[in-house]
């Protein structure tokens, strides 16, 4: 077994994530680790509309939250 630690924090400016034809841009925030814990507070656009994420990992728990006030539902569709 491998323990792996990590202490220190990563910086995002502009960052872009295309997954399964979903795709969030402009990603800015600050991703801080500290051994198993875990701090983030990141904002971005998906299908242009803005998007926070917050969200905290401490002694295996944890607490997220994220809002996305103007989405279009109809975004999520795919036709396969």
């Amino acid at each position: 077994m491998l323990n792996v630690f990590a202490k220190g924090d990563i910086k995002l400016i502009n960052n872009y994530i295309k997954n399964n034809g979903i795709e969030i841009k402009n990603i800015n925030g600050v991703l801080r680790l500290d051994s198993l814990n875990f701090d983030t507070n990141l904002s971005a656009t998906i299908a242009d509309a803005p998007l926070n994420l917050n969200a905290m990992v401490r002694n295996n728990l944890a607490n997220m939250s994220f809002e996305i006030p103007t989405i279009n539902p109809n975004f999520l569709i795919q036709d396969n």
